[in-house]
């Protein structure tokens, strides 16, 4: 715990040199709220990925709070459902896009590496098989700068916020 302490400290330099928009708002508000919940080593790509993970599976919940796994089809309570990958993660081109990460359930994701049959039906039923094909096999590299990172979780964390807030009011609203 203690070198993980020395390494946010680290990175919060860096990142203090390079000074992207929404910087303090990152360092008061996103680091706090998901670093307790990091392990041995820490990224702003680690950050990055814990607030796209729930962006993506806040973008597709419903106001009872349950999402469907894209591949399975069944429905799962928003805080089970997971961030699946069409294209693996190591892409990093797709490892932030919406084409690529919808919600998938643990046993498609990890236990079925992807359900990757099903997954391509699901691709080419939203999007068409054009775009599934361009996605599939395009292997264009890009780099993920620590810049654009904390600027991407700063623009998506108010919508986490906002989206947790309406499903909260509506849970108590269903209570009574």
């Amino acid at each position: 715990m203690k070198k993980n302490k020395e390494n946010l400290e680290k990175l919060i330099k860096g990142w203090t040199k390079i000074n992207p928009p929404g910087l303090k708002y990152f360092l008061d508000v996103i680091v706090p709220e998901y670093y307790p919940r990091m392990r041995k080593s820490i990224s702003t790509i680690e950050f990055a990925d814990r607030v796209f993970s729930e962006f993506v599976r806040l973008t597709y919940v419903r106001e009872d709070g349950m999402v469907q796994c894209c591949t399975c089809k069944k429905r799962f309570h928003r805080t089970v459902i997971q961030n699946g990958h069409y294209k693996k993660r190591s892409a990093y081109k797709y490892r932030f896009s919406m084409d690529n990460c919808h919600p998938q359930c643990e046993t498609c994701n990890v236990f079925l590496s992807g359900n990757y049959r099903e997954y391509y039906l699901f691709m080419v039923d939203k999007y068409g098989e054009e775009k599934e094909r361009s996605i599939r096999e395009d292997n264009t590299t890009k780099k993920l700068l620590d810049y654009d990172l904390i600027e991407d979780c700063v623009n998506r964390h108010g919508f986490i916020k906002e989206k947790k807030q309406r499903l909260i009011d509506n849970q108590s609203i269903a209570e009574y």
